[in-house]
């Protein structure tokens, strides 16, 4: 993802990737709330989508379902709670990300902002795994 606002800026960590032959991939927002994960080799692949969030330009086509089965997502958050809850900005698109695709799912989170519990919906999808300062642990 790239990161807006608060979240944890994971672009050196693209940038590292790139450089070692991995494959990156960013979201595009589509209008009904999914999400199109493109692979992108360069920054200037992204340009502000309607959220004002930087995203792949139109021309990079998406991975399939099963190019995204087994790989690590980034997931955003502002707080996360030991369950794997996250508190966001709201849209809703990793919830529906995360239910209809076999990911490993990450959030990353200062350790301040790793909390015991938060408020959930029925829609939420919690990540398997929490990044702080301190190390990664998986969720209860």
């Amino acid at each position: 993802y790239s990161a807006v606002r608060h979240e944890i800026d994971f672009s050196p960590l693209f940038q590292d990737g790139i450089l070692n032959g991995k494959r990156m991939a960013y979201p595009r927002c589509l209008v009904n709330r999914t999400m199109l994960f493109c692979p992108v080799t360069h920054p200037e692949q992204l340009q502000m989508d309607m959220h004002t969030i930087p995203a792949p330009i139109h021309s990079l086509s998406g991975l399939t379902e099963s190019a995204l089965t087994g790989a690590l997502c980034l997931v955003p958050a502002l707080a996360v709670d030991k369950e794997g809850y996250r508190l966001g900005y709201g849209g809703g698109y990793y919830d529906v990300f995360l239910s209809q695709n076999q990911v490993i799912s990450l959030c990353a989170v200062r350790k301040a902002f790793f909390v015991p519990s938060l408020p959930r919906e029925k829609t939420d999808i919690p990540c398997q795994w929490i990044c702080t300062e301190e190390g990664v642990i998986p969720c209860e």
